[in-house]
């Protein structure tokens, strides 16, 4: 997760492990990656360390998602998932839990920029289908993606670009892949599911 300075303890508290290079804003930053060990639980945290040190200093969780559109809220997820795929294509986890459309850039940044083979990425589907991340393809440039399409669902691209799909409960499954909606954007996402289900069942779960 990102560091969260004044909802997390003391960084001093967790054990730095390495300093991670990955593109943000067309450029070359920086970030640490921290590690906290409870026994078997490994918690990684990641601190920017240019002048992005700031993204992720709130004070509430609410405060994340206050203003989704105009605030930095779609900067720090840009930032958050450039600094995972570098870290995650330096280190090679055999297997990388990517929850829902806040996380969904990793896997895609790890195929197009990173062009890893290795990694195997599983997209945990929490929400339903009408929260699906609808972002203008402009506002997630400077990462090293690139799109044709005006608009991109985030959670169309994890569904597309992870090797496993995993929705939280069969009941939930079967919503995403039935409940239709005259939103275009929301049966998008519903298509995506069927698609998978009937193309490619073992990536569904």
């Amino acid at each position: 997760t990102p560091f969260y300075p004044k909802l997390f303890k003391e960084i001093e508290a967790y054990r730095h492990l390495l300093i991670v290079n990955h593109v943000y804003n067309d450029k070359i930053v920086k970030s640490a990656i921290y590690l906290d060990q409870q026994g078997a639980t490994k918690h990684y945290v990641i601190v920017p360390l240019g002048d992005e040190k700031n993204y992720f200093d709130v004070a509430s969780v609410n405060e994340l998602y206050n203003d989704i559109s105009e605030s930095l809220f779609l900067e720090r997820i840009k930032y958050f998932s450039s600094a995972v795929a570098a870290y995650s294509h330096q280190t090679l986890p055999a297997i990388l839990l990517l929850h829902d459309w806040h996380a969904a850039l990793v896997s895609k940044l790890l195929a197009d920029v990173h062009k890893n083979t290795i990694v195997k990425s599983v997209f945990i589907v929490h929400v339903a289908n009408i929260d699906c991340g609808r972002f203008a393809s402009d506002k997630l440039q400077g990462i090293g993606l690139k799109f044709s399409e005006k608009f991109q669902l985030l959670k169309a691209i994890g569904l597309k670009s992870a090797h496993k799909v995993i929705a939280v409960s069969p009941s939930f499954l079967d919503e995403c892949l039935n409940l239709k909606s005259t939103n275009s954007a929301v049966d998008a996402i519903r298509r995506i599911f069927v698609w998978l289900s009937i193309n490619n069942p073992g990536k569904l779960m």
